[in-house]
């Protein structure tokens, strides 16, 4: 028995490749060979913690990735309220170079409709309208603010008067020439 089992080590020894030689299985014994047929088998699926390690990964990219696709919206939103009041504002200059001044306020931050028509502009709304609307002032026959909220805007901005006057904080805002 002896010299079999040398025999044995020595081919395993010469064929390093394979973990297990059958012969050698076949002399230990039945109990190993199928406590090393369980150790090959159990390798089969993910285990309880690589499970959890994978899904705290995907939650922690789909959390940067959906923060930032909110950043961008806010800015696409805000660049849209500057073109906005820059429309706003060449429709007005148009309407004081035919009128020879600036149209009426309502008092509740809009031009006065029966003055400045649509033939001068289809006025835009805000992009998160109703609850934030442009607001236009107008302080003289020569003078005027146009306001607005941006969302990444100082918070501590006060433009157009109240604080309120654009549904939230004015923190933009654009001045006749």
């Amino acid at each position: 028995m002896k010299h079999i089992l040398n025999n044995n080590q020595q081919k395993t020894n010469n064929n390093r490749n394979s973990k297990f030689d059958k012969r050698q299985l076949t002399i230990i014994g039945k109990k190993s060979l199928s406590s090393a047929y369980c150790l090959f088998s159990a390798s089969k699926g993910f285990s309880l913690i690589e499970i959890l390690v994978a899904a705290s990964i995907i939650a922690l990219l789909s959390t940067i990735g959906l923060n930032g696709f909110q950043v961008i919206t806010r800015n696409g939103r805000d660049a849209l309220r500057k073109s906005d009041l820059e429309a706003i504002r060449s429709a007005l200059e148009i309407y004081k170079s035919e009128n020879n001044a600036y149209p009426q306020d309502d008092g509740n931050c809009q031009p006065d409709f029966n003055q400045f028509t649509s033939d001068y502009i289809n006025y835009p709304t805000d992009p998160k309208s109703p609850s934030l609307h442009y607001c236009y002032i107008r302080d003289s026959e020569l003078s005027y603010r146009l306001c607005a909220h941006l969302e990444n805007g100082n918070s501590e901005d006060q433009y157009c008067g109240a604080d309120t006057a654009c549904g939230q904080n004015c923190s933009y805002q654009v001045r006749n020439p």
